[in-house]
């Protein structure tokens, strides 16, 4: 019997694709911001962790100490698996690659769905990662510069050391936007390596 994609099904894995996405950013996001502040925590010091705190607006609990540490490594794991997972469902049909395949079991002469999730796509899914990035710090950029009556926000500023070309301004959120842009793309790319590796030993 020729094999055939069954459409439930094949909505049904990209579903699972969207939750091993989830997955993987949760993981990379929470761990990476637990060990910085732990790290900030070690290190000790009266402005130790200054900017980093400020991310207890967003989320509760967190603070630079062990705890707060814990706390911020949920809310960042939560907002990574979020973030993957709109991902993974929005644009699955276009970078996640996936098959439902109807199988025979010839052993018993019965028919049956055998799931298997493939391997990210490492362009698109790169490009349209580091576009969603690039386009996220020019809409906040400008919205502060904006909503500040055209006042620099001294957080953004500090951009400037790691984005050449940026400023608090609409044009050089612009130009820094480009700088994001390869970073985000770098850093996707190697995403999409590592799912791959979760998707194989998935499918193991």
């Amino acid at each position: 019997m020729g094999a055939r994609v069954d459409q439930p099904v094949a909505a049904a894995l990209v579903r699972l694709n969207a939750h091993v996405l989830g997955v993987v950013l949760a993981l990379l996001a929470g761990t990476a911001l637990f060990l910085a502040t732990l790290a900030l925590h070690l290190q000790g010091g009266p402005m130790t962790g200054q900017m980093l705190g400020l991310l207890a607006h967003f989320f509760p609990g967190y603070a630079v100490t062990f705890g707060g540490a814990l706390a911020g490594g949920f809310w960042a794991g939560l907002t990574g698996y979020v973030v993957g997972y709109t991902l993974g469902r929005a644009f699955g049909a276009w970078f996640l690659t996936g098959a439902a395949r109807m199988v025979e079991q010839r052993a018993t002469g019965e028919l049956g769905q055998q799931h298997t999730i493939r391997s990210l796509r490492p362009l698109p899914f790169a490009a349209v990662t580091a576009s969603l990035l690039s386009i996220g710090l020019v809409v906040a950029t400008s919205w502060l510069w904006w909503r500040y009556g055209g006042h620099a926000s001294p957080h953004l500023e500090l951009l400037a050391h790691y984005l050449p070309g940026y400023t608090t301004d609409p044009l050089g959120a612009v130009i820094g936007s480009l700088s994001l842009f390869g970073y985000g793309f770098v850093a996707a790319f190697g995403i999409a390596g590592i799912y791959g590796v979760v998707a194989r030993l998935r499918n193991a």
